[in-house]
Order: structure tokens, then C-alpha cells, then sequence
């Protein structure tokens, strides 16, 4: 459900939203893409396109 609600409320789609659910739940993790899409959610997890060693 919170997926569904962040997908209709940020307008990503579902399987976005299931990532940043995931990744909130994991507290530090970092998504890892270029789909601008997930500038609409920067504020809720870490998201980068790069690779940080």
C-alpha cells in the first residue's frame, strides 16, 4: 500500500516506488540509477547515478 500511495502521490511508477520503499527500509541504502524519475523522491532516500568507493 505505501508503494501505491508514493507512486499516485509523486507520480513515478510502482516498481520506482517499490524501490524507494525497499531501500527506505533498509535505512542507508542508496538507490542506484539515472531514471530522472527519481528526482521526485530525492527527499525521502539517497538516490545517485554514479558508483561511490
Amino acid at each position: 500500500m505505501k508503494a501505491m500511495d508514493l507512486s499516485i502521490d509523486r507520480s513515478i511508477d510502482i516498481t520506482d516506488a517499490l524501490l524507494v520503499v525497499t531501500a527506505m527500509k533498509l535505512k542507508n541504502a542508496v538507490v542506484l540509477t539515472r531514471d530522472k524519475d527519481f528526482e521526485r523522491v530525492k527527499d525521502l532516500v539517497k538516490v545517485t547515478d554514479k558508483i561511490q568507493i
